[in-house]
């Protein structure tokens, strides 16, 4: 239910702003909420620990999550007034959306964020647990001080964000989308390695590079390329695509490989978990690289923009 908001809340974003370039600077206010949360969350675990560090609280970010949806949900009441731009005569022209996928740009775009989503999940769902596994194993810190550490990602992501459309205009769409997709790989890398302890929290930093570069930048090559009338289905299809059937995919995915290097004794093989997506995110890397058109993506902008 939640996931479909982020398709609606892009198309109204670029509905009232009128020019993409401004996305980067508003878009990081919702990375700005993400760091507020996580350290609330941090300091609340953390006081827990000292008071009972033999109960463990870290379910409660449940709790905190439903009072901050119902709190964002008012929110959107406040919401400037946009009218869907609908054809009577019409009904299912939101199908055309379909036909963009025979585009070679936007196909490649769609089928590559798929791939890359579908390896996502092993940072959203392992990574605390890599942080927080004891030594030798993993990286060995308690539960408040391996929140804080996610949020690091987050810091990055401000300037990453800032960075954006400097990112697209000097580099071009191909070369940003392929520099954040690396940065997952590379990051994946550095957390085979398991140690030294720096370098592991350090590591956390390239989610900012990789959620900007491939994420937004995603949304913002989608609204390029799509006709007027049809960007927000095409929004709602890239959402499909990869918080949908990507994200689902790589969540049965990282639970299996996670469950499968499980040692005997409850430990885990983090090297060898790791290593699932780096095969992953690197050959749809180099796909990109290959396959997506930038003449062709800058010629339809400027049609797209002068119509």
């Amino acid at each position: 239910m939640f996931y479909p908001t982020m398709a609606l809340t892009n198309t109204v974003t670029f509905h009232h702003i009128g020019n993409s370039e401004r996305f980067g600077t508003i878009r990081v206010w919702g990375t700005i909420g993400c760091i507020f949360i996580q350290w609330t969350l941090a300091g609340y675990l953390y006081m827990w620990e000292q008071r009972a560090p033999s109960i463990s609280h870290t379910g409660d970010c449940l709790l905190i999550a439903a009072v901050a949806s119902l709190v964002m949900a008012l929110y959107c009441l406040t919401l400037p007034h946009t009218p869907p731009a609908h054809s009577p005569e019409r009904p299912y022209a939101f199908l055309d959306v379909l036909g963009l996928v025979r585009s070679r740009n936007f196909g490649v775009l769609i089928g590559v964020s798929f791939a890359v989503t579908a390896a996502l999940p092993f940072h959203y769902n392992l990574t605390l647990l890599f942080l927080t596994e004891g030594r030798p194993y993993g990286v060995g810190l308690p539960p408040s001080a391996g929140q804080l550490a996610t949020t690091l990602g987050q810091l990055a992501e401000i300037a990453a964000m800032l960075l954006l459309w400097p990112a697209i205009r000097y580099l071009g769409m191909r070369w940003t989308f392929v520099l954040g997709i690396l940065a997952w790989p590379v990051r994946f890398g550095l957390f085979t390695i398991g140690q030294p302890l720096w370098l592991m929290v350090a590591a956390q930093s390239l989610h900012g590079i990789g959620y900007t570069f491939f994420f937004a930048a995603g949304m913002v090559a989608v609204e390029r390329m799509s006709p007027k009338g049809l960007r927000a289905s095409a929004q709602s299809l890239l959402v499909f695509a990869t918080y949908g059937v990507g994200m689902l995919c790589g969540h049965l995915l990282s639970g299996a490989v996670h469950g499968y290097f499980t040692l005997a004794h409850g430990a885990h093989a983090w090297a060898y978990i790791f290593m699932v997506p780096i095969c992953i995110t690197v050959p749809a890397a180099i796909a990109f690289g290959l396959l997506f058109d930038e003449k062709r993506f800058r010629q339809n902008n400027v049609l797209g923009d002068a119509g």
